[in-house]
């Protein structure tokens, strides 16, 4: 099943953590093509040693930086995460059954409104959409004007910022950010650097609309249109059922979003991968009652731990769709303070197999 890669990933592996030379080659090839991202991953990537900062906070430093010089060679890092973002959709369009699995059920198999609020870069989501909806947005203002919904707050790698009216010596992150986003009508990515895109008859220079690939992303960071964040926090005040995939809850944007749910009577997390520890998916269930506890205050909580793809192959997606919690599970929430009550770990629950107690996908 892909897996994006996540914050230090995207610069590709290290030398230790190279699984072949094959992989090595095509991060360096790729980095090579976008002459600013080399220097700025390398730099990044000799900080990790005898520093207190994170691999996050180092790269973000360099948006910043007080010398113009760093701060420009900043800005082709999102020409190189549109670029690999790309491949990786191509290169797993094929194998991400899951995505179809999903919208199968929830688009064709329901007649809810619904939104998905997306945080990857890929568009393996929205082909999904294409290939068995026919949903196919031809402007910005289309992600969010049917009964489908798709809001994407960390951006697409087929959108740019249109920074036309901005001369070259102009370009800095924040007027960029500043610029209006459109939607590549080619499908495609932006690989040229500094490129033109055609909308219409006009020519329009655009720049990757994506977001640094850092944690804890707040909700000005943002760079999808403001109407498509009004329309999320609408959309998830009036919302009854939440389902998350794979997001760690770290985002402070997604816990402010999700915090806007009032009515909210049901509430399931997936975690992505059937590799990740019980530790790791306690931990990631309690940034969400805690941070969300009001909007979740009233809804019954349902973890599945053995990853998406079992979870979109299994019964538990038609339960979720059917509104119902999963037979004989347990409320979780519930559960889980008696735990503490009764001074168990809920992690060593979890690993021992008390998961239909839990609300745990056994």
């Amino acid at each position: 099943m892909y897996a994006p890669p996540l914050t230090a990933g995207v610069f590709g592996p290290t030398e230790r953590e190279w699984e072949t030379r094959d992989q090595a080659a095509f991060y360096a090839d790729l980095l090579s093509r976008y002459g600013g991202a080399l220097p700025i991953a390398q730099l990044v990537r000799q900080q990790e040693d005898g520093t207190t900062q994170s691999f996050e906070q180092r790269l973000a430093g360099y948006a910043n930086h007080r010398s113009e010089n760093l701060r420009r060679r900043y800005l082709d890092v999102p020409w190189f995460l549109s670029d690999l973002f790309y491949r990786i959709t191509e290169q797993n369009a094929v194998g991400a059954g899951a995505y179809t699995q999903l919208v199968s059920a929830l688009v064709e198999e329901s007649s809810d409104e619904l939104l998905f609020l997306s945080l990857n870069y890929d568009t393996l989501l929205e082909r999904s959409l294409q290939a068995l909806s026919g949903w196919h947005p031809e402007t910005m203002s289309d992600y969010t004007s049917g009964r489908v919904a798709v809001v994407k707050p960390h951006g697409s790698i087929d959108w740019v910022h249109d920074i036309s009216d901005l001369a070259p010596g102009d370009w800095s992150v924040e007027k960029i950010r500043q610029a209006p986003v459109r939607l590549i009508g080619a499908g495609g990515p932006v690989l040229t650097h500094w490129p033109t895109f055609h909308t219409g008859k006009k020519a329009v220079a655009g720049y990757p609309a994506i977001t640094a690939p850092i944690a804890r992303k707040s909700a000005e960071q943002a760079v999808c249109p403001p109407a498509h964040l009004t329309f999320a926090r609408q959309f998830i005040a009036e919302a009854d059922r939440l389902l998350v995939i794979g997001a760690s809850g770290l985002d402070e944007d997604l816990i402010e979003w999700l915090s806007c749910a009032r009515r909210l009577v049901q509430f399931t997390l997936v975690d992505f991968s059937p590799s990740s520890d019980a530790r790791t998916l306690v931990r990631t269930w309690e940034r969400y009652a805690f941070a969300c506890s009001v909007a979740l205050a009233h809804a019954s909580h349902v973890v599945h731990r053995n990853g998406f793809r079992r979870f979109a192959s299994g019964p538990a997606l038609q339960t979720f769709v059917s509104g119902q919690d999963q037979e004989g599970a347990a409320d979780f929430a519930r559960t889980y303070r008696n735990l503490h009550a009764q001074k168990l770990n809920p992690t060593l629950a979890l690993s021992a197999g008390l998961g239909a107690g839990l609300g745990v996908e056994p």
